[in-house]
């Protein structure tokens, strides 16, 4: 397990922890729906926060170990708390016939992975220095990441990574090196290029 799939799962095991804790409380009768809803959601939305600010360091640690320079941040956070999505979210576990606790686990993990792979993206596309990235695979990687790693493939910095819900792959940051264009990359260089 990488480094970087261990602190982001840890993220996500502790606050799904920390809900299902809750929502023992709303099984008790301690608390409300509403209060367990807007908890949750809370609680889901500051580990998203967290998860950002540990792609952030990790992406730091590569460069500053590629280029053995230390480097200011380049953060991608977001500080925005998009409550209505969360709320709905832990109100549609909260109605449905499924296993509660299973899917509030994976409504924690999924959001956590997902804020973390994105703000890892956005911060490698703003580091000078980084000209590309390869795919380092989590540990069990499913046969549709082994396929989107393509042998190592280096990819250019702009071009995104595809994961699927869950996946704690992650981009390795190439500094100063040899990247081969993709279709989606000639593309932006054309939209750059009209705009000037």
């Amino acid at each position: 397990m990488s480094g970087y799939e261990d602190l982001v799962m840890r993220v996500g095991g502790q606050t799904a922890d920390q809900v299902l804790a809750l929502y023992a409380k709303l099984e008790a009768g301690e608390i409300t729906d509403d209060e367990f809803v807007a908890l949750a959601a809370d609680l889901v939305a500051g580990a998203n926060l967290r998860g950002a600010s540990v792609s952030e360091l990790v992406l730091r640690a590569y460069v500053e170990q590629a280029t053995g320079r230390p480097v200011a941040g380049k953060a991608a956070l977001r500080s925005q708390f998009d409550a209505h999505r969360l709320r709905t979210a832990v109100r549609t576990i909260l109605a449905s016939e499924l296993d509660t606790e299973m899917q509030l686990r994976r409504l924690v993990t999924v959001e956590v992975s997902q804020a973390s792979a994105d703000a890892y993206g956005e911060s490698l596309r703003r580091y000078p220095g980084i000209s590309g990235w390869t795919r380092d695979m989590e540990s069990g990687a499913c046969q549709l990441c082994n396929w989107w790693w393509r042998e190592g493939r280096v990819w250019a910095r702009e071009h995104p990574m595809p994961r699927h819900k869950g996946c704690t792959c992650h981009q390795v940051p190439v500094i100063d090196g040899e990247v081969q264009s993709t279709g989606y990359t000639r593309k932006l260089k054309e939209k750059r290029n009209a705009r000037v």
